[in-house]
């Protein structure tokens, strides 16, 4: 019986379901689902998008001092980019319990890696605060991960794979960990006074956890104009009679 249902999965997996029948219990994608929808389209939105911010930040001044924090992601990306071609390897020697797109996804997660490494090291040179698109396709793919993770876990002819892919999901679990550090403590002079909004990262200014001082100052004394933030440049009531200034000059030159 057992032999006989290795093959059967083995052929749903093949299939774009996304229902993998009665393999794993009847609750489970396909890994075909899986890594085409779950792997390859987040990858391919990343390779899009990364490529425009690296260009962008290419043309910004060096926002940070050197310190630990760089080196422990750059080598946590370069181990996970080699267990990506490790899993390149495997996937390409086992063609028989492999799908249409295991080599496709395992190639484009080794080119993902590199560009992740890339923008990683832009991101933070010369952005005061943690990487919003690194932080949000980290986030996601993790949890796509796992349940691909998952279903490696409860084939019984890819454990190989398994292994390797659980030891690829860990580091990237430690490089989400490393990428939605703030930054204030090795901000050089010009950036280090900004106001805690402009140097929160996304999870940081989701949940208002920047507000959180404030908070506890308040709850302690009476809050006064000292106590508050510093405003971000472009509230600052001069910028903006500036900015409407120059609207006003040029809207009067039309009549």
């Amino acid at each position: 019986m057992a032999a006989s249902s290795t093959p059967s999965c083995a052929h749903v997996d093949n299939t774009f379901g996304p229902h993998a029948g009665d393999c794993r219990g009847g609750f489970d994608f396909t890994l075909l689902f899986e890594q085409t929808i779950l792997s390859i389209a987040p990858l391919a939105l990343l390779l899009v998008v990364a490529p425009l911010r690296i260009r962008y930040l290419s043309q910004r001044q060096t926002k940070v001092v050197q310190s630990k924090s760089l080196p422990s992601k750059l080598i946590s990306i370069t181990a996970f980019g080699a267990l990506q071609l490790a899993l390149l390897i495997l996937w390409a020697r086992l063609p028989a319990t492999n799908t249409r797109a295991s080599v496709p996804a395992a190639a484009l997660s080794l080119v993902g890696s590199l560009i992740c490494g890339l923008l990683a090291y832009v991101e933070h040179v010369r952005s005061v605060r943690p990487s919003l698109i690194l932080n949000v396709y980290l986030l996601f793919s993790l949890l796509f991960d796992i349940a691909c993770a998952r279903t490696l876990w409860l084939q019984p002819y890819n454990r190989t794979v398994a292994i390797v892919f659980t030891a690829s999901v860990a580091l990237k679990l430690l490089i989400l960990l490393l990428e939605a550090r703030e930054k204030r403590r090795i901000l050089r002079p010009p950036y280090e006074a900004y106001p805690p909004e402009a140097v929160s990262g996304i999870y940081n200014r989701s949940f208002f956890w920047w507000l959180n001082p404030l908070f506890r100052r308040g709850f302690s004394k009476a809050l006064f104009v000292p106590d508050l933030f510093t405003l971000d440049k472009h509230l600052v009531s001069l910028y903006l009679e500036n900015l409407l200034q120059s609207a006003w000059n040029k809207g009067s030159t039309l009549f």
